[in-house]
């Protein structure tokens, strides 16, 4: 084991004893800030529960300037998930984990630190989706919110008992409370349904205003969602009609329901758990969001709803732009698609080209091997993954990827190898250009995902990224590839290789 892996290994532990043995673990309630003070050497310990495909932000900043701090996500067999010190030069030492993807449901543990051993006092926050608040309302005061009928009924919108109440009867009677008006694009947001008072069916949702049309996402009595457009004298027009998942309950009348927008893109959360997509779903930005509700077609028909907890949050900016998409969870190749998407590393829409559940590729001389994956097809925008393997018979064996592949002498090469190396390069001739290679923890297994836009790839290795190549052909094939190091015969098995075209 080398000494970078030794060390990074021996402060990991160093953490955990240190957090069980001062008994610093604090409940961390996300959304409410903390503020301590972090001595030298110190590392304070915050525990909280969630759910899997939750999205979840974390800062934290010295408020006197004396410590720089250091963030470390932890799952709960202690492995790192995502780590961060300074998250850009510009916002000087503060420490942020942003929209960061919950790969599993259950504990997490979020460690502060201090870099270089510095200390002093700090302000910690955290927040469901993005940690910047563009919105918020938990509707303490007079009604602030204007209603908008969608039908001949006559609805109301009070604040009642701590919650905006929405009232309406009629058959299909449909409206909208309308919160202030913004201008969002990239955002994450929603409202807590406390409570629904009926006896009949009913849709309740949120509401989107864009390009002069309402665009509705609604959850109905039965435990499904769909969306819907309507224009100001109430057509309807269904863009998504009744989906289901297992997550949603039939029948609840109390739950969470929140949108994240990305690229015109909304992903619609019950109880935060993702439940689907609608693509497409606007062009520009949206101006204004509103909390929704429906009565069933009978003309007897009466809903009160009460909405809670509106909150609205947007991405950190840097000089106008997102944060680099630094750490990415690893899971289907849908969801890692998804996640690239969500931080504007990939474009929406694409299809799946293919998926390869094994294969494997040996060498048994110095150099190195290719295996084109689809004979004769050239592929230009695309995001491809694969979980590497390496089974040398003694000699040091590196397993990858080679995209953007011409010919024997022209492609980039991905590999990682079983004593923690790391290489990118791209291949011209008999020169390997933009040489990159690190030195990472050993492991026998790991996972590889590049992403190809234009002549740029960037290539992330067990989710994180690890560098960028420019200047690459516009198109070619792909291959499976392993480099063989020392003549030996080596064996590299691949699994469950497949790639997102545009």
């Amino acid at each position: 084991m080398n000494k970078r892996a030794i060390f990074a290994l021996w402060t990991v532990c160093a953490w955990l004893s240190l957090g069980l043995a001062q008994g610093q673990d604090a409940a961390l309630m996300l959304g409410l800030p903390d503020e301590g003070l972090l001595e030298p050497g110190q590392v304070r310990a915050y525990t909280f529960t969630a759910l899997a495909g939750s999205i979840v932000s974390f800062s934290a900043v010295g408020t006197d300037g004396r410590l720089d701090p250091v963030l470390t996500l932890l799952n709960v067999q202690g492995q790192e998930l995502v780590r961060n010190d300074d998250i850009a030069l510009q916002r000087g030492t503060e420490a942020m984990i942003e929209a960061f993807v919950l790969p599993a449901s259950g504990s997490y543990r979020l460690l502060l630190s201090g870099f270089g051993n510095s200390s002093g006092p700090y302000l910690l926050k955290s927040q469901y989706g993005y940690l910047n608040v563009a919105q918020t309302d938990n509707f303490g005061g007079a009604a602030a919110w204007s209603v908008q009928a969608y039908s001949s009924s006559t609805p109301r919108a009070t604040n009642q008992e701590g919650a905006l109440n929405l009232a309406l009867g009629g058959a299909q009677a449909r409206a909208v409370a309308w919160a202030t008006p913004t201008t969002l694009r990239d955002f994450y947001g929603g409202v807590l349904v406390r409570n629904i008072s009926t006896r009949y069916p009913w849709s309740v949702g949120l509401a989107l205003r864009t390009e002069g049309r309402t665009l509705v996402i609604t959850l109905g009595s039965r435990g499904a969602w769909r969306a819907l457009s309507l224009s100001e004298d109430g057509a309807l027009d269904v863009l998504r009609d009744w989906s289901v998942h297992p997550s949603i309950v039939a029948g609840a009348n109390s739950f969470r329901l929140e949108v994240l927008a990305y690229q015109g893109a909304l992903d619609v959360f019950y109880d935060r758990q993702y439940v689907g997509t609608l693509n497409g779903a606007f062009r520009g930005s949206v101006d204004r969001l509103g909390a929704y509700a429906e009565t069933a077609s009978d003309p007897a028909s009466s809903l009160t709803v009460q909405f809670d907890e509106y909150l609205v949050t947007i991405p950190t900016l840097v000089n106008g732009a997102r944060l680099p998409l630094e750490r990415l969870t690893w899971g289907r190749s849908e969801s890692v698609v998804r996640n690239l998407q969500r931080a504007g590393a990939a474009p929406i829409g694409g299809a799946l080209a293919f998926n390869v559940p094994e294969t494997q590729i040996q060498r048994a001389v110095a150099g190195v091997g290719l295996a084109a994956l689809v004979a004769n097809q050239t592929y230009g925008d695309f995001a491809m993954g694969a979980t590497v393997r390496q089974s040398s018979g003694g000699g040091l064996t590196g397993c990858g990827l080679a995209v953007r592949v011409n010919d024997e002498r022209s492609y980039a090469l991905a590999y990682a190898d079983s004593v923690g190396g790391i290489g990118w390069s791209l291949r011209r001739g008999d020169d390997f250009l933009q040489n990159l290679f690190l030195e990472t923890t050993p492991s026998e297994t790991s996972t590889l995902l590049i992403v190809a836009l234009g002549g740029q790839a960037v290539l992330y290795v067990n989710g994180v990224r690890r560098g960028q190549l420019v200047d690459l052909p516009l198109r070619g094939g792909v291959s499976v590839a392993v480099a063989n190091y020392d003549g030996l015969s080596a064996t590299c098995v691949f699994r469950d290789v497949w790639l997102w075209a545009w």
